[in-house]
């Protein structure tokens, strides 16, 4: 899932441990509503469209070769959290993660050249990979009031990545436990397109005929594999709109 390296770069063989402090500045999120569950949808939905510049859309299977080739990635990430690290190809640690700051995964671009870090709360990173100390850090949330941060980012070609958040369960949460919180269904899932040419991040408008909640299963380029758990499903899509 998400693009893999295909090409070589120089990076020192010395382990360079980054502090990664604070990526990005968290925007603000909108406290507890006490408007219905119907409302809050309307509202998070008419927020999407008066920003989006995409519309994923359905559609049938792409065809076997447009995947993307899987080429084996010259930067692995090793052990999780406190104790992850990112080695070269020959097994040399070329950068660790600093004890106050985990890192819990690593995903390549398609044309080899950057990779996006997660550092966990929303707070990822595009980073090139002969200079992995120059961290780019991406959003951290949707521009659609209460949703939550993203938390995964998808490579859609080399320049644009695809970020994953929820507009969380609306309702009053007066006597829930934490674990109850947690397992109340999300209202929607939310899809928004960085580009790192110029800066942006454009909401995605999810088409009728789509589920509104769902996971991102596979990404191959514009299409989209989601995955309706309740229902047991799955669908194709094709994010559509702002020529690249």
């Amino acid at each position: 899932m998400g693009g893999v390296m295909s090409t070589t770069f120089r990076v020192a063989a010395s382990v360079r441990c980054l502090s990664l402090g604070c990526l990005i500045a968290g925007c603000a999120v909108a406290g507890a509503t006490n408007e219905p569950a119907a409302a809050a949808r309307d509202s998070a939905q008419a927020a999407q469209v008066h920003a989006s510049g995409y519309t994923l859309r359905e559609t049938e299977a792409p065809p076997a070769e447009a995947a993307q080739a899987a080429v084996a990635s010259p930067l692995v990430m090793r052990g999780r959290g406190t104790n992850a690290r990112i080695v070269d190809a020959a097994g040399n640690a070329v950068w660790c993660a600093p004890g106050e700051m985990p890192l819990y995964g690593l995903r390549a671009s398609p044309d080899g050249r950057r990779v996006v870090t997660y550092a966990g709360d929303a707070n990822s990173s595009v980073r090139p990979v002969d200079d992995l100390d120059a961290a780019r850090p991406l959003p951290t949330h949707p521009d659609v009031p209460g949703a939550t941060g993203f938390g995964q980012w998808y490579w859609l070609d080399a320049q644009r990545l695809l970020g994953v958040s929820e507009l969380p369960a609306a309702g009053d949460e007066t006597g829930l436990t934490a674990a109850e919180r947690e397992s109340r269904a999300p209202t929607a899932t939310l899809l928004a397109v960085f580009d790192l040419r110029d800066g942006t991040l454009r909401n995605v408008d999810v088409a009728d005929g789509l589920p509104r909640v769902f996971l991102v299963e596979t990404v191959q380029g514009v299409h989209i594999q989601l995955s309706d758990e309740g229902a047991g499903t799955t669908a194709w899509s094709e994010l559509v709109g702002v020529p690249h």
